[in-house]
């Protein structure tokens, strides 16, 4: 459901082929097909929809509980492997990510060889933010972020903690 002001004019945002105008060259004008450019994404709404309904069955409290563990479990491995850097705060003050870098090697690579050597999925860099790596001091080279999920397990951390560990030692 979209609620639109009457007295505020709308301007779409792209313009170009749609499901009603296909061979026209001009935007419809009618509401909502002239904000509609292109197809519609159906499978991204029918995902959306699962996803919500798989949320709804589990439960929003049992998801981040779970998901808690994991990175507690996560970030208690990392804080015991001496080469290891992690930032932010402790696992019941935050969601299911953790920022870690390993020392004398670079977030892009550490990805790099997470992702190559051993098939872990994780994200290096600064992640859109910057100066949030200014304030924490990762300005130089960024950090790695790890996410959980409700899908991950436990077998999961413990095959990223041997891979960081195997890393580290390098």
């Amino acid at each position: 459901m979209l609620y639109v002001n009457p007295d505020i004019p709308l301007q779409p945002l792209l313009a170009g082929g749609t499901g009603t105008e296909s061979k026209s060259r001009i935007q419809p004008v009618e509401f909502p097909e002239g904000f509609e450019a292109g197809t519609i994404n159906a499978p991204g709404i029918i995902g959306l929809g699962f996803s919500a309904a798989f949320v709804d069955k589990i439960g929003v409290d049992v998801i981040e509980e779970y998901e808690r563990e994991l990175i507690g479990y996560l970030d208690e491995c990392l804080d015991n492997m001496g080469f290891v850097k992690r930032y932010g705060p402790s696992a019941e003050e935050k969601t299911g990510i953790t920022l870690m870098n390993i020392d004398g090697i670079g977030a892009e690579e550490v990805t790099t060889m997470l992702s190559t050597n051993y098939g872990i999925a994780v994200r290096g860099g600064y992640h859109c933010a910057g100066l949030a790596h200014k304030t924490i001091g990762t300005w130089e080279s960024g950090a790695v972020r790890i996410s959980v999920s409700p899908f991950s397990t436990k077998r999961d951390i413990d095959k990223l903690i041997d891979a960081v560990y195997q890393i580290g030692k390098r």
